[in-house]
């Protein structure tokens, strides 16, 4: 049960059911057991529903139908998933040429995921969130996986490509800001676009030139207290 149910149910705030945590650490470990438990379980009944409606479904049909739930299961129930359902196509070669296109497979599939995170990550329909090598990896579910393995080229050709500095990152979400502010008809001044992105107004003052340029660019109303004015 997610905490803010059982904090309703039981009409307590989210700090007592820390308090309780810490006093019970085995309280928190049963519960992030308990989570991965079901998340493998849910991805397995999906697995079983595709075999249902496709009897003759391959490891191919589950990749093509749901690749997030083949890419876990290869990740974390690879051994259940084999007992399910082949993980060779018919006429295959079983051994270490079977193995070694199953690693570059799974290479493939990590370089496509991981693609999609960024995507999400870059979507201008929520505030920018930094782009990082460990906030993609656990969001593709394969942390203790990646850092154990080497082979994996494309997957970090990938995360190499993509991941941002902490300047990066300032960049986006300051343009991003300014671009909401513009939006929503407002002034794009030193206190509107430090809460809007966030920053303090030392670090604004740092990219007040890209502030400025990208506001005259958006066509934006810069007020009298804007950062702009104190001089660039």
């Amino acid at each position: 049960m997610p905490k803010d149910k059982v904090a309703t149910k039981h009409g307590v705030g989210r700090c007592t059911i820390r308090l309780i945590e810490l006093d019970s650490p085995e309280i928190q470990d049963a519960r992030k057991t308990t989570i991965a438990r079901n998340r493998r379980n849910a991805h397995r009944r999906r697995i079983l529903d595709i075999i249902a409606s496709d009897p003759n479904a391959s490891r191919n049909t589950i990749r093509k139908k749901a690749s997030g739930t083949y890419l876990f299961t290869l990740l974390h129930d690879r051994k259940w998933f084999e007992k399910t359902i082949s993980p060779r196509p018919r006429g295959w070669p079983r051994g270490p040429r079977g193995s070694q296109l199953d690693r570059g497979q799974l290479d493939s599939e990590l370089a496509e995921k991981f693609i999609h995170i960024v995507r999400e990550l870059k979507s201008t329909s929520h505030a920018p969130i930094r782009i990082t090598k460990h906030r993609v990896v656990c969001r593709a579910g394969c942390l203790k996986y990646f850092r154990l393995s080497t082979d994996l080229p494309k997957a970090r050709a990938i995360l190499n490509e993509y991941v941002e500095t902490m300047a990066d990152y300032r960049v986006r979400k300051i343009r991003w800001a300014i671009a909401e502010i513009a939006r929503n008809g407002q002034v794009v001044n030193l206190d509107t676009l430090g809460k809007k992105a966030g920053f303090s107004s030392t670090v604004l003052h740092q990219y007040k030139q890209l502030a400025l340029e990208t506001a005259q660019q958006l066509g934006a109303n810069v007020g009298p207290r804007s950062l702009f004015a104190r001089g660039i």
